[in-house]
């Protein structure tokens, strides 16, 4: 049994369904329809045929993903890579290497999870420096949130 090629309504459909649930980058989208094997000229001119109707805007798609993992506790670095992963990843705000802002998130974090800073044995300081490198926070701030960690 073959396979009916894409018409170009029907490349539009795929978007809006695609759409329906929650933004995405022009990236994924594209992404998404050349695993549904569609040609990459119908591709191109429906993503037009989207930008133009407004129904695609990555910076918004960018600023949307950035407070969604700021809420659940990712820091810089994995932001950043999350956002490549998106096809986005021109658009890095520029306030996420703020510090401050990193230092303030990484230690309710590790209050949160792990309990007050100053209370932390040894062990669970170093999981719980693991555990902001995982999240995806720069080395400095990890340090700065945790004071100096042991050596074991």
């Amino acid at each position: 049994m073959t396979r009916k090629s894409p018409t170009l309504q029907s490349v539009r459909d795929m978007i809006v369904r695609l759409l329906a649930p929650r933004d995405h980058s022009r990236a994924e989208l594209a992404r998404k329809l050349r695993k549904r094997r569609v040609p990459g000229e119908l591709i191109e001119t429906a993503l037009n045929w989207a930008q133009e109707l407004g129904y695609l805007d990555d910076p918004k798609v960018a600023a949307a993903y950035v407070a969604e993992l700021r809420r659940k506790g990712f820091g810089p670095l994995m932001i950043r890579k999350k956002l490549q992963e998106r096809g986005v990843g021109h658009l890095v705000p520029e306030d996420l290497a703020d510090t401050e802002d990193q230092l303030v998130r990484a230690t309710a974090i590790v209050e949160r999870k792990f309990g007050s800073v100053d209370a932390l044995e040894p062990k669970e300081k170093l999981r719980a420096a693991r555990y902001l490198a995982r999240r995806g926070f720069y080395s400095e701030v990890v340090r700065e949130a945790l004071g100096p960690l042991p050596r074991i």
